[in-house]
């Protein structure tokens, strides 16, 4: 006896059930085996689906490191610029402390 596995009128497979005896199967057995199939299928779609929703959670989160490295980088070469914009300024009227704050920004 078969039976199909169905997921909104779409067959996604089938569940075979062998008896050594021919005819043995009822009407009962072939309801039971139906509900089996149904469960079955159900489980199958569900498990799909937790793999999809696993998957795009994965991307999200990449998305979302890749953002946030980003503004990371963003925001060093921002500040590079500024002391690089400032340090000459300062080395100009205060070697000393020119010097100073170029160890500060590099250590």
């Amino acid at each position: 006896m078969w039976a199909p596995l169905a997921v909104k009128g779409r067959i996604i497979g089938g569940i075979g059930v062998a008896h050594a005896e021919p005819d043995s199967f009822t009407v009962h057995h072939a309801n039971l085996a139906l509900i089996v199939a149904n469960q079955a299928a159900i489980t199958l779609v569900n498990a799909q689906l937790y793999e999809q929703a696993q998957t795009l959670a994965t991307l999200e989160e990449r998305q979302r490191l890749a953002q946030n490295l980003h503004d990371a980088v963003n925001q060093s070469l921002f500040s590079a610029s500024l002391i690089a914009e400032v340090l000459p300024r300062l080395w100009e009227r205060n070697p000393d402390e020119g010097r100073q704050s170029l160890k500060t920004c590099a250590g």
